[in-house]
């Protein structure tokens, strides 16, 4: 099975961020801008 897509990996990091109350409901995430330049990819 082939590694999954960029796009897959950065959801996959959010989800397991907001499973594990790294980002608490109600609570902002950092911005698209911010996401990206921590992820190392664009915003497109």
């Amino acid at each position: 099975q082939s590694a999954p897509s960029l796009h897959e990996a950065v959801r996959a990091e959010l989800l397991e961020r907001i499973m594990g109350g790294i980002y608490q409901p109600g609570a902002l995430i950092p911005s698209t801008a911010m996401l990206s330049e921590e992820f190392g990819v664009s915003q497109s």
